[in-house]
């Protein structure tokens, strides 16, 4: 331990010697780490820790399978269909992207919404900050209507008032009883402001009209693969029934939601690791022209006794207190 504390003495005084050396390679090395670390910090979040919902494992996005193998969003009656299959599907939940004129709270503005099936919540197993989910009675389009709020939209554009549930929203000129505040951190799609119930008009209640999104959770036990195969049999008395040529497709939730970012985040993190590479390729560089100028001091070292392994610990000591401070 003597050795070792003698040595990290001795690099530091000599890494003091050369200042201009020291920082640039501290800098290099900084700049390096800094950007694979905030890169990796990033595809941790969005492609490697599983999704902050219960049993994640479970979840599954659901789509219409179209002649030509080409995946779409369903259509009304086909989520109703679909909700109806309780051997592969514990909840079926669907989801639609739409915005509202907001009015009554100062200047008219668009704001985005999702409308959701009452299910979608405690399918996911979220349950709100403030307040209650949705009710199957706000689902229908002439049902009641009810409204739960973003954190970020109840904090931004509210104040964070507790006193709002209850209230009124005025959307579309309709009015919506704010019932619940979704918890903080919770994303809706399309990065939505408000969630509202589905209500789907039914002239748009049509097997032709494809643009809803659905997710399901699994019946306990099934893996991905499994419920595959178990649900084409449904789809094939679907289309008997429905006299359709349409199939059902599955894919792992996460895996649907990141499919669009996985690939330019991988690039992204490829090309900072050639950029930490090439760091240090010019460091190593920078560190051998360096110990080109200090054979003078080792030729010395050696001659007073100190032996290779001790010379190669003291070079490494050195590098070790540079990528330390890098």
């Amino acid at each position: 331990m003597g050795t070792l504390l003698q040595d990290i003495r001795y690099g530091l005084r000599m890494l003091g010697r050369s200042p201009g050396f020291t920082v640039v390679v501290i800098l290099t090395l900084a700049l390096g780490i800094g950007a694979n670390t905030a890169i990796f910090s990033v595809v941790n979040a969005v492609l490697l820790r599983p999704l902050p919902y219960k049993n994640p494992d479970q979840l599954v996005a659901v789509y219409d399978m179209q002649p030509g193998n080409m995946t779409t969003p369903a259509s009304f009656p086909e989520y109703l269909d679909w909700r109806e299959q309780t051997q592969v599907f514990q909840s079926v939940t669907a989801y639609m992207n739409r915005s509202y004129v907001l009015t009554g709270a100062g200047t008219p503005e668009q704001i985005r919404a999702t409308g959701v099936s009452a299910s979608y919540l405690p399918m996911l197993g979220i349950e709100p900050a403030v307040g209650r989910s949705l009710r199957p009675a706000e689902e229908p389009f002439n049902g009641e209507r009810a409204v739960l709020l973003s954190y970020a939209s109840w904090k931004g554009r509210f104040g964070g008032d507790p006193s709002i549930l209850g209230k009124t929203l005025v959307l579309d000129a309709r009015p919506f009883t704010v019932v619940g505040i979704l918890p903080e951190g919770f994303l809706l799609p399309n990065r939505a402001e408000l969630m509202t119930g589905l209500g789907i008009d039914p002239k748009f209640g049509v097997r032709s009209l494809h643009f809803l999104g659905v997710n399901a959770r699994l019946r306990p036990g099934l893996t991905l693969a499994q419920a595959r195969k178990e649900i084409q049999p449904v789809a094939e008395r679907l289309r008997k029934e429905r006299a359709s040529e349409h199939g059902i497709e599955l894919f792992d939730l996460k895996s649907d939601i990141t499919q669009g970012a996985r690939a330019p985040l991988y690039i992204l993190l490829s090309a900072v690791g050639f950029v930490l590479l090439i760091a240090c390729a010019n460091i190593a560089s920078i560190l051998l022209a360096r110990s080109v100028q200090r054979k003078r001091e080792m030729a010395i070292r050696a001659t007073i006794g100190a032996g290779r392994l001790r010379l190669v610990r003291q070079l490494l000591t050195e590098s070790i207190l540079l990528g330390l401070a890098g």
